[in-house]
Protein backbone atom coordinates (compact mmCIF):
# COMPACT_ATOMS: atom_id res chain seq x y z
CA UNK A 1 0.00 0.00 0.00
CA UNK A 2 0.85 3.51 -0.85
CA UNK A 3 0.08 6.50 0.58
CA UNK A 4 0.44 10.00 -1.63
CA UNK A 5 0.95 13.24 0.56
CA UNK A 6 -1.41 15.85 -1.14
CA UNK A 7 -2.30 19.59 -0.78
CA UNK A 8 -1.59 20.65 2.49
CA UNK A 9 -4.35 22.32 4.57
CA UNK A 10 -2.60 24.82 6.35
CA UNK A 11 -3.20 24.60 10.21
CA UNK A 12 -3.76 28.52 11.02
CA UNK A 13 -7.94 29.68 11.17
CA UNK A 14 -8.93 31.74 8.64
CA UNK A 15 -11.47 33.90 8.18
CA UNK A 16 -14.57 33.24 6.05
CA UNK A 17 -14.46 34.15 2.14
CA UNK A 18 -15.86 36.64 0.38
CA UNK A 19 -19.58 35.98 -1.10
CA UNK A 20 -18.84 36.05 -5.18
CA UNK A 21 -20.02 40.13 -6.49
CA UNK A 22 -18.65 41.64 -2.93
CA UNK A 23 -15.99 44.20 -3.25
CA UNK A 24 -12.88 41.92 -3.14
CA UNK A 25 -10.64 42.80 -0.52
CA UNK A 26 -7.17 44.20 -0.05
CA UNK A 27 -4.59 41.50 -0.02
CA UNK A 28 -2.07 43.21 2.07
CA UNK A 29 0.76 41.88 0.16
CA UNK A 30 4.01 43.91 1.33
CA UNK A 31 6.23 43.62 -1.58
CA UNK A 32 5.78 42.70 -4.99
CA UNK A 33 8.71 41.92 -7.03
CA UNK A 34 9.14 42.76 -10.64
CA UNK A 35 6.18 45.21 -10.40
CA UNK A 36 6.32 48.85 -11.32
CA UNK A 37 8.27 51.18 -8.76
CA UNK A 38 4.86 51.81 -7.26
CA UNK A 39 3.29 48.80 -6.96
CA UNK A 40 -1.07 48.72 -4.85
CA UNK A 41 -4.02 46.87 -4.82
CA UNK A 42 -5.88 50.01 -5.56
CA UNK A 43 -3.65 50.92 -8.64
CA UNK A 44 -5.06 47.77 -10.46
CA UNK A 45 -8.28 49.15 -10.62
CA UNK A 46 -9.43 48.41 -14.36
CA UNK A 47 -7.75 45.04 -13.98
CA UNK A 48 -8.73 41.39 -14.15
CA UNK A 49 -6.91 39.16 -11.41
CA UNK A 50 -5.63 36.30 -11.20
CA UNK A 51 -3.69 35.72 -8.27
CA UNK A 52 -1.86 32.16 -7.41
CA UNK A 53 -1.40 31.31 -3.68
CA UNK A 54 1.74 29.23 -4.17
CA UNK A 55 4.94 28.37 -1.79
CA UNK A 56 8.22 27.14 -3.19
CA UNK A 57 7.76 24.25 -0.30
CA UNK A 58 4.43 23.18 -1.58
CA UNK A 59 4.76 20.30 -4.87
CA UNK A 60 1.55 20.55 -5.99
CA UNK A 61 1.80 24.61 -6.21
CA UNK A 62 5.06 24.12 -8.35
CA UNK A 63 3.75 21.83 -10.76
CA UNK A 64 1.15 24.39 -11.20
CA UNK A 65 3.65 27.28 -11.97
CA UNK A 66 4.58 26.72 -15.51
CA UNK A 67 0.57 26.72 -16.29
CA UNK A 68 -0.07 29.92 -14.86
CA UNK A 69 2.95 31.49 -16.36
CA UNK A 70 1.99 30.47 -19.69
CA UNK A 71 -1.42 32.01 -19.02
CA UNK A 72 0.13 34.93 -17.97
CA UNK A 73 2.12 35.24 -20.78
CA UNK A 74 -0.81 34.77 -23.35
CA UNK A 75 -2.87 37.57 -21.81
CA UNK A 76 0.43 39.42 -21.56
CA UNK A 77 -1.57 42.27 -23.87
CA UNK A 78 -4.82 42.25 -22.06
CA UNK A 79 -6.18 44.35 -18.80
CA UNK A 80 -5.29 41.14 -16.65
CA UNK A 81 -2.44 41.13 -13.86
CA UNK A 82 -1.49 37.96 -12.57
CA UNK A 83 -0.26 38.01 -8.88
CA UNK A 84 1.98 34.97 -7.81
CA UNK A 85 1.88 35.09 -3.90
CA UNK A 86 3.53 33.56 -1.36
CA UNK A 87 3.90 33.71 2.37
CA UNK A 88 7.60 33.16 2.64
CA UNK A 89 10.53 35.44 3.00
CA UNK A 90 11.94 37.48 0.00
CA UNK A 91 14.98 35.81 1.06
CA UNK A 92 13.82 31.94 0.31
CA UNK A 93 11.83 33.20 -2.31
CA UNK A 94 15.26 34.85 -4.53
CA UNK A 95 16.85 31.55 -5.62
CA UNK A 96 13.98 30.33 -6.44
CA UNK A 97 12.88 33.08 -8.98
CA UNK A 98 16.92 32.78 -10.16
CA UNK A 99 15.57 29.54 -12.01
CA UNK A 100 12.14 29.82 -12.61
CA UNK A 101 9.30 32.17 -14.37
CA UNK A 102 6.12 32.83 -12.44
CA UNK A 103 3.08 34.22 -13.30
CA UNK A 104 3.23 38.35 -12.86
CA UNK A 105 3.82 39.76 -10.41
CA UNK A 106 5.65 37.26 -7.47
CA UNK A 107 4.17 38.69 -3.86
CA UNK A 108 5.79 38.75 -0.74
CA UNK A 109 3.18 37.95 1.78
CA UNK A 110 4.97 37.05 5.19
CA UNK A 111 2.14 37.49 8.03
CA UNK A 112 -0.39 35.75 5.05
CA UNK A 113 -3.01 38.46 4.89
CA UNK A 114 -3.97 36.98 1.47
CA UNK A 115 -4.60 33.43 2.46
CA UNK A 116 -6.54 35.27 5.67
CA UNK A 117 -8.60 37.90 3.24
CA UNK A 118 -9.63 35.33 0.77
CA UNK A 119 -10.79 32.42 3.40
CA UNK A 120 -7.90 30.58 1.96
CA UNK A 121 -7.07 27.66 4.29
CA UNK A 122 -4.53 25.64 1.85
CA UNK A 123 -2.42 25.89 -1.36
CA UNK A 124 -2.35 25.92 -4.13
CA UNK A 125 -5.31 28.28 -4.50
CA UNK A 126 -6.28 31.07 -7.23
CA UNK A 127 -8.16 34.03 -6.44
CA UNK A 128 -10.12 35.28 -9.48
CA UNK A 129 -11.00 39.09 -9.17
CA UNK A 130 -13.89 41.11 -11.53
CA UNK A 131 -11.96 44.52 -13.30
CA UNK A 132 -14.54 46.14 -11.51
CA UNK A 133 -13.20 45.02 -8.52
CA UNK A 134 -15.77 42.64 -7.65
CA UNK A 135 -14.67 38.71 -6.05
CA UNK A 136 -15.48 35.94 -8.42
CA UNK A 137 -13.89 32.80 -7.35
CA UNK A 138 -11.25 31.02 -5.04
CA UNK A 139 -10.24 28.09 -7.30
CA UNK A 140 -7.81 25.77 -7.85
CA UNK A 141 -5.27 26.36 -10.68
CA UNK A 142 -5.61 23.34 -12.80
CA UNK A 143 -9.55 24.98 -13.14
CA UNK A 144 -7.99 28.40 -14.67
CA UNK A 145 -7.66 28.32 -18.63
CA UNK A 146 -7.96 31.27 -21.20
CA UNK A 147 -11.76 30.30 -21.17
CA UNK A 148 -12.00 31.25 -17.68
CA UNK A 149 -9.85 34.07 -18.13
CA UNK A 150 -12.17 35.93 -21.12
CA UNK A 151 -15.01 35.22 -18.94
CA UNK A 152 -13.53 37.00 -16.05
CA UNK A 153 -12.40 39.48 -17.95
CA UNK A 154 -16.17 40.37 -19.54
CA UNK A 155 -17.88 40.17 -16.57
CA UNK A 156 -19.26 36.85 -16.94
CA UNK A 157 -20.01 34.14 -14.60
CA UNK A 158 -17.34 31.92 -14.00
CA UNK A 159 -17.73 28.28 -14.89
CA UNK A 160 -14.68 27.00 -11.84
CA UNK A 161 -15.29 24.24 -9.19
CA UNK A 162 -14.84 26.00 -6.01
CA UNK A 163 -11.42 24.59 -3.87
CA UNK A 164 -11.60 22.83 -0.80
CA UNK A 165 -8.77 25.01 0.03
CA UNK A 166 -11.61 28.01 -0.39
CA UNK A 167 -13.14 27.12 2.71
CA UNK A 168 -12.41 27.60 6.39
CA UNK A 169 -11.46 24.54 8.58
CA UNK A 170 -14.78 25.47 10.21
CA UNK A 171 -16.78 24.82 7.03
CA UNK A 172 -14.80 21.47 6.01
CA UNK A 173 -15.85 20.46 9.39
CA UNK A 174 -19.69 21.49 8.73
CA UNK A 175 -19.06 19.97 5.41
CA UNK A 176 -18.21 16.85 7.64
CA UNK A 177 -21.06 16.95 9.80
CA UNK A 178 -23.85 17.41 7.14
CA UNK A 179 -22.76 14.05 5.16
CA UNK A 180 -22.71 12.38 9.02
CA UNK A 181 -24.57 9.03 7.98
CA UNK A 182 -27.76 7.92 9.97
CA UNK A 183 -25.46 5.08 11.86
CA UNK A 184 -23.67 7.47 13.52
CA UNK A 185 -26.80 8.93 15.68
CA UNK A 186 -28.62 5.84 16.02
CA UNK A 187 -27.91 3.00 18.59
CA UNK A 188 -24.38 1.07 19.36
CA UNK A 189 -25.06 -1.71 16.48
CA UNK A 190 -22.51 -3.95 13.79
CA UNK A 191 -23.44 -5.90 10.67
CA UNK A 192 -21.60 -6.45 7.63
CA UNK A 193 -22.44 -8.46 4.27
CA UNK A 194 -20.91 -9.01 0.89
CA UNK A 195 -21.87 -6.29 -1.64
CA UNK A 196 -23.36 -7.21 -4.98
CA UNK A 197 -21.11 -8.95 -7.32
CA UNK A 198 -19.72 -5.39 -9.20
CA UNK A 199 -20.82 -2.92 -6.26
CA UNK A 200 -17.77 -0.04 -6.27
CA UNK A 201 -18.45 2.61 -3.71
CA UNK A 202 -16.58 3.84 -0.73
CA UNK A 203 -16.93 4.12 3.34
CA UNK A 204 -16.80 7.36 5.77
CA UNK A 205 -15.40 6.22 8.98
CA UNK A 206 -14.72 8.69 11.88
CA UNK A 207 -12.60 7.32 14.48
CA UNK A 208 -13.07 9.42 17.80
CA UNK A 209 -16.75 8.74 17.37
CA UNK A 210 -16.67 5.41 16.84
CA UNK A 211 -18.54 5.18 13.32
CA UNK A 212 -18.41 3.19 10.29
CA UNK A 213 -20.71 3.38 7.42
CA UNK A 214 -19.46 1.07 4.03
CA UNK A 215 -21.80 0.97 0.42
CA UNK A 216 -19.92 -1.22 -2.03
CA UNK A 217 -16.34 -0.46 -0.19
CA UNK A 218 -13.12 -1.99 -1.14
CA UNK A 219 -12.58 -5.29 1.61
CA UNK A 220 -9.04 -4.28 1.20
CA UNK A 221 -8.59 -0.69 1.68
CA UNK A 222 -11.36 -0.67 4.68
CA UNK A 223 -9.23 -3.40 6.42
CA UNK A 224 -6.54 -1.18 5.76
CA UNK A 225 -8.31 2.32 7.19
CA UNK A 226 -9.08 0.18 10.43
CA UNK A 227 -5.16 -1.21 10.58
CA UNK A 228 -4.50 2.58 10.01
CA UNK A 229 -6.29 4.15 12.56
CA UNK A 230 -4.93 1.28 15.14
CA UNK A 231 -1.34 1.21 14.25
CA UNK A 232 -0.27 4.10 16.16
CA UNK A 233 -1.08 2.68 18.96
CA UNK A 234 0.47 -1.13 18.19
CA UNK A 235 3.89 -2.59 19.50
CA UNK A 236 6.39 -0.82 17.11
CA UNK A 237 9.82 -2.17 17.40
CA UNK A 238 11.84 -0.41 14.30
CA UNK A 239 10.19 2.64 16.23
CA UNK A 240 9.44 4.49 12.59
CA UNK A 241 5.41 4.93 13.07
CA UNK A 242 5.35 4.22 9.16
CA UNK A 243 2.77 5.29 6.86
CA UNK A 244 2.77 1.98 4.93
CA UNK A 245 0.31 -0.62 4.45
CA UNK A 246 1.79 -4.00 3.25
CA UNK A 247 -1.26 -6.46 2.83
CA UNK A 248 -1.37 -9.81 1.64
CA UNK A 249 -5.15 -10.97 0.19
CA UNK A 250 -5.48 -13.41 -2.74
CA UNK A 251 -6.84 -11.87 -5.74
CA UNK A 252 -10.67 -12.80 -4.82
CA UNK A 253 -10.86 -10.76 -2.24
CA UNK A 254 -8.34 -7.60 -2.97
CA UNK A 255 -11.66 -5.88 -4.45
CA UNK A 256 -14.62 -7.92 -3.28
CA UNK A 257 -17.06 -5.04 -1.70
CA UNK A 258 -18.68 -5.02 1.21
CA UNK A 259 -21.32 -3.26 2.67
CA UNK A 260 -21.14 -1.99 6.73
CA UNK A 261 -22.75 -0.33 9.12
CA UNK A 262 -21.19 0.05 12.88
CA UNK A 263 -22.11 2.50 16.06
CA UNK A 264 -19.56 1.82 18.73
CA UNK A 265 -19.53 5.28 20.75
CA UNK A 266 -17.92 3.44 23.56
CA UNK A 267 -14.69 2.57 21.73
CA UNK A 268 -11.44 4.56 22.20
CA UNK A 269 -8.94 5.39 19.23
CA UNK A 270 -6.75 2.75 20.81
CA UNK A 271 -9.51 -0.02 20.14
CA UNK A 272 -11.47 1.01 17.43
CA UNK A 273 -9.20 -0.50 14.47
CA UNK A 274 -8.78 -3.70 16.39
CA UNK A 275 -12.37 -4.01 17.05
CA UNK A 276 -13.66 -3.46 13.59
CA UNK A 277 -10.70 -5.88 11.73
CA UNK A 278 -12.06 -8.66 14.48
CA UNK A 279 -15.93 -8.09 13.29
CA UNK A 280 -15.39 -7.72 10.27
CA UNK A 281 -13.20 -11.14 10.18
CA UNK A 282 -16.06 -13.07 12.12
CA UNK A 283 -19.31 -11.96 10.19
CA UNK A 284 -17.02 -12.08 7.10
CA UNK A 285 -15.09 -15.74 7.26
CA UNK A 286 -12.56 -14.26 7.40
CA UNK A 287 -8.88 -14.41 8.85
CA UNK A 288 -6.56 -11.72 9.69
CA UNK A 289 -3.12 -12.07 10.78
CA UNK A 290 -0.34 -9.56 11.11
CA UNK A 291 3.05 -11.09 10.67
CA UNK A 292 6.73 -9.51 10.38
CA UNK A 293 7.92 -10.45 6.70
CA UNK A 294 11.59 -9.72 4.70
CA UNK A 295 10.46 -6.62 2.41
CA UNK A 296 12.33 -4.07 0.71
CA UNK A 297 12.68 -0.50 2.58
CA UNK A 298 15.30 2.20 2.56
CA UNK A 299 17.67 3.78 4.77
CA UNK A 300 18.00 8.06 4.85
CA UNK A 301 21.91 8.54 5.69
CA UNK A 302 24.04 11.21 5.92
CA UNK A 303 26.13 10.18 2.50
CA UNK A 304 29.97 9.33 3.45
CA UNK A 305 32.08 12.19 2.10
CA UNK A 306 29.27 14.59 0.82
CA UNK A 307 28.43 17.59 2.27
CA UNK A 308 25.09 17.92 3.94
CA UNK A 309 23.28 20.61 2.00
CA UNK A 310 19.93 20.65 3.91
CA UNK A 311 18.52 24.03 4.41
CA UNK A 312 16.66 24.67 7.71
CA UNK A 313 13.02 25.49 7.97
CA UNK A 314 10.67 26.48 10.73
CA UNK A 315 7.07 25.68 10.50
CA UNK A 316 4.21 25.60 8.85
CA UNK A 317 5.00 21.55 8.36
CA UNK A 318 3.99 20.61 5.11
CA UNK A 319 5.02 17.52 2.87
CA UNK A 320 3.90 16.63 -0.63
CA UNK A 321 4.93 14.84 -4.21
CA UNK A 322 3.08 15.39 -7.38
CA UNK A 323 4.70 14.68 -10.80
CA UNK A 324 8.14 14.89 -10.36
CA UNK A 325 8.21 17.06 -7.67
CA UNK A 326 9.10 16.27 -4.19
CA UNK A 327 8.90 19.03 -1.37
CA UNK A 328 8.86 19.41 2.03
CA UNK A 329 9.23 22.86 5.00
CA UNK A 330 9.33 22.47 8.37
CA UNK A 331 10.56 18.70 8.65
CA UNK A 332 12.41 16.58 11.00
CA UNK A 333 14.81 14.04 9.61
CA UNK A 334 11.90 11.38 11.11
CA UNK A 335 9.10 13.17 9.04
CA UNK A 336 11.02 13.67 5.96
CA UNK A 337 11.97 9.58 5.34
CA UNK A 338 7.87 8.84 6.05
CA UNK A 339 7.26 11.78 3.53
CA UNK A 340 9.76 9.89 1.26
CA UNK A 341 8.34 6.83 1.72
CA UNK A 342 4.71 7.96 1.07
CA UNK A 343 6.01 9.11 -2.23
CA UNK A 344 8.44 5.79 -2.86
CA UNK A 345 5.73 3.37 -1.76
CA UNK A 346 8.41 1.64 0.78
CA UNK A 347 9.06 2.10 4.41
CA UNK A 348 12.07 4.52 4.44
CA UNK A 349 13.97 4.19 8.01
CA UNK A 350 15.55 7.52 9.62
CA UNK A 351 18.99 7.12 10.51
CA UNK A 352 20.69 10.13 10.19
CA UNK A 353 21.20 11.42 13.56
CA UNK A 354 20.07 15.11 12.57
CA UNK A 355 18.42 17.11 14.60
CA UNK A 356 15.91 19.95 13.65
CA UNK A 357 13.79 20.98 11.01
CA UNK A 358 14.19 21.25 7.82
CA UNK A 359 12.76 22.24 4.20
CA UNK A 360 13.53 20.08 0.55
CA UNK A 361 12.47 20.90 -2.86
CA UNK A 362 13.24 18.20 -5.40
CA UNK A 363 12.53 18.66 -8.95
CA UNK A 364 13.55 15.98 -10.76
CA UNK A 365 14.14 14.51 -14.44
CA UNK A 366 9.82 14.06 -15.64
CA UNK A 367 11.47 11.80 -18.19
CA UNK A 368 12.16 9.80 -15.53
CA UNK A 369 10.63 10.51 -12.04
CA UNK A 370 6.89 10.40 -11.72
CA UNK A 371 4.95 10.13 -8.17
CA UNK A 372 1.63 9.47 -9.53
CA UNK A 373 1.37 6.04 -9.83
CA UNK A 374 0.21 3.73 -7.58
CA UNK A 375 3.94 1.53 -7.93
CA UNK A 376 6.68 3.57 -9.06
CA UNK A 377 8.96 1.86 -11.21
CA UNK A 378 12.95 0.99 -10.76
CA UNK A 379 14.12 3.82 -12.78
CA UNK A 380 11.62 6.54 -10.87
CA UNK A 381 12.76 5.73 -7.44
CA UNK A 382 16.65 5.64 -8.91
CA UNK A 383 15.69 9.26 -10.33
CA UNK A 384 14.46 10.39 -6.62
CA UNK A 385 17.79 8.54 -4.76
CA UNK A 386 19.80 10.09 -7.42
CA UNK A 387 18.17 13.72 -6.99
CA UNK A 388 18.02 13.53 -2.91
CA UNK A 389 21.87 12.72 -2.73
CA UNK A 390 22.37 15.82 -5.22
CA UNK A 391 20.14 18.45 -3.78
CA UNK A 392 20.65 17.46 0.04
CA UNK A 393 23.93 14.62 0.73
CA UNK A 394 21.66 12.74 1.99
CA UNK A 395 21.11 8.89 0.77
CA UNK A 396 18.74 6.13 0.41
CA UNK A 397 20.12 2.93 0.72
CA UNK A 398 18.31 0.10 0.04
CA UNK A 399 18.16 -2.61 2.46
CA UNK A 400 16.04 -6.04 3.19
CA UNK A 401 14.32 -5.31 6.76
CA UNK A 402 11.37 -7.27 8.56
CA UNK A 403 8.24 -4.86 8.04
CA UNK A 404 4.62 -6.03 9.39
CA UNK A 405 2.45 -6.94 6.96
CA UNK A 406 -1.25 -8.14 7.21
CA UNK A 407 -2.15 -11.49 5.56
CA UNK A 408 -6.05 -11.85 4.65
CA UNK A 409 -7.50 -15.34 4.30
CA UNK A 410 -10.78 -16.83 3.77
CA UNK A 411 -11.30 -18.82 7.25
CA UNK A 412 -12.67 -21.80 5.76
CA UNK A 413 -10.93 -22.36 2.35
Amino acid sequence: MRTLLGCLLLASAVAAQPQPGELAPDPGVELFVGAPVVASWEGLAGHAIVMDLWATWCAPCVATLPHMAALADSFATRDVQFLSVTDEPYETVRPFLEERTLAGWVGIDEDGSSREAYGVSGIPAVVLVYPDGRFGAVTHPDEVDAEVIEALLAGDSLAVRPALTGLTIRDQVEQMRATRPAVADGPPTFSASWAPEGARGGFRLNVEEGWLSANGGALVQLLTAAWASHYPFRSDPLGQGLRHRFVDAPDSLEWKAVDVEMNRPSLTRETFGAHLIAELGRTLGLEVRFENRPTVVYVLRQSPGRPLTLQPSGPPFGASSRGHVFSARGVTAAQLARALGGGLGHPVFDETGLEGTYAVTLELDPDVVDFEPSVMTWESVEGVRAGLLAETGLELAPEVRPVEWMVVRPANP
